[in-house]
């Protein structure tokens, strides 16, 4: 498993003109990571002039792209052609994955996903839609998977810091684990001692490879990284 961190987690200063993406990867260089994530939101543009930009910035870092996330709640975001530019986008990047997120019942936005898997197929960067966080949700999407039934199509599973196998939502995650082609990672606080988490576990016992990308950390969201790294590092 390698680990992330996601623009989400600096959403605020993004949108206040307060952080860029170079000054984002310089902060996951410094902290260590394995690797970004980036929300379609925070690029400036698919251009292939800022695509050329943006490779070099990463590569300069010796920072991997993990993902670059898609959220059909941002505005315009269920529109098929601007999906597929930052799809096309990830793999001219070399991104690892493309998270899909934002959608409570997926059945909804069949269309879009089986566009977009046919892309995904195509460009051979996986497609992963986000399990919703709620009890009963990973039957459907699970079913949707069996539809489709692309080898570029997974899950992209949000695994909270404080997930047990007595919580509700644990039969959902273990049941999509094998279908994992990217973890989100949400800590509320710094209370959990996370390199015990047995949702770590059960990702080593199905062999995961790929990345966990912290979403949403607590404020200060540099300092807290920091301390979270450093509780996960051992469980790498």
């Amino acid at each position: 498993m390698r680990w992330a961190c996601s623009t989400r987690c600096f959403d605020a200063l993004f949108q206040q003109g307060q952080l860029t993406i170079p000054e984002f990867l310089s902060l996951a260089d410094i902290l260590g990571l394995d690797g970004v994530e980036i929300a379609a939101k925070h690029l400036p543009s698919t251009r292939p002039n800022y695509t050329q930009t943006l490779r070099r910035q990463l590569a300069e870092r010796e920072v991997k792209l993990a993902s670059i996330t898609y959220s059909l709640t941002d505005e315009g975001a269920d529109d098929l052609s601007t999906a597929s530019s930052f799809l096309s986008l990830a793999k001219d990047l070399g991104a690892c994955a493309f998270p899909l997120t934002g959608a409570t019942d997926w059945q909804i936005h069949r269309s879009l996903v089986v566009s977009l898997t046919e892309l995904s197929e195509r460009l051979g960067v996986p497609l992963g839609l986000s399990l919703p966080m709620h009890p009963g949700a990973a039957d459907a999407l699970g079913a949707l998977l069996d539809d489709i039934n692309s080898p570029y199509l997974g899950v992209c599973l949000p695994l909270r810091a404080d997930l047990q196998p007595d919580d509700p939502f644990w039969r959902d995650f273990s049941s999509l684990v094998p279908f994992a082609v990217h973890v989100h990672l949400y800590a509320f606080d710094l209370t959990p001692a996370l390199f015990g988490l047995p949702a770590l576990e059960l990702l080593r016992e199905v062999e995961y490879e790929g990345f966990i990308s912290m979403e949403q950390v607590p404020e200060p969201a540099e300092r807290t990284l920091a301390e979270l790294l450093r509780q996960l590092r051992p469980s790498a």
